[in-house]
């Protein structure tokens, strides 16, 4: 399914583990069905990775904020779809 050692800590919610891996893990990369790390954050409902990524890796994942999953959605669009809110 292309999950990385990322997607499961930001599933888990484990920030120590994201802390560990968000500087030598590549943070664009998509797994093949729910998108980036935002969208996988947004699809299992843990906006407080999403803070953690803002608050501390925005130039690394800012470029993640417009990117679409496989859908065409982005974070924002998805986490609007799933009426999530923060």
């Amino acid at each position: 399914n292309g999950e990385t050692p990322l997607h499961v800590a930001i599933r888990c919610g484990q920030e120590g583990a994201l802390q560990a891996l968000v500087d030598y893990a590549v943070l664009d990369k998509q797994n093949k069905k729910e998108g980036n790390l935002l969208h996988w954050a947004v699809y299992c409902g843990q906006f407080r990775m999403i803070d953690y990524l803002f608050t501390r890796h925005y130039q690394q994942i800012s470029s993640l904020i417009e990117k679409p999953d496989s859908q065409g959605r982005t974070p924002l669009s998805l986490a609007a779809y799933l009426g999530e809110t923060y």
